[in-house]
């Protein structure tokens, strides 16, 4: 248990031990986040929401590739951003649109090697931040 919450979590390697980090197997932890139970005062809980915002898998023997969820606009000229995730290869020279589909057979494999998740806020009427 930890007594306060970080702001930014990264979550490593898991390797089937029994301990509160998330199932690094699981298509729907992976993209979407988690949710922990922190200490706030001695003996009280609270849970706190974390989003998934990159994340490394492992696409051969030493090759690593990296997907980050961002706000991008598809084309130059468009007006709206649309949040999806970026794909980077390090042995291309380009970054393409995954999603998903894409990503679920890699995250089922086993294939992830890391998570980086951020703290989910939300604005109150007044202006303070809770969560």
């Amino acid at each position: 248990m930890l007594h306060r919450p970080p702001h930014v979590l990264c979550v490593g390697m898991n390797i089937g031990e029994k301990d509160s980090l998330p199932d690094l197997k699981d298509p729907n932890t992976v993209l979407d986040g988690i949710k922990l139970k922190f200490e706030h005062i001695p003996g009280e809980q609270r849970s706190v929401k974390y989003k998934t915002v990159a994340l490394v898998y492992s696409s051969g023997p030493n090759h690593w590739v990296s997907a980050v969820k961002v706000k991008y606009k598809k084309t130059a000229a468009s007006k709206t951003a649309v949040e999806g995730w970026l794909e980077r290869d390090g042995q291309k020279d380009s970054c393409r649109e995954v999603n998903g589909r894409t990503l679920d057979p890699k995250i089922k494999s086993g294939a992830v090697a890391g998570v980086l998740l951020k703290r989910v806020y939300k604005e109150c009427e007044n202006g303070v931040y809770l969560q």
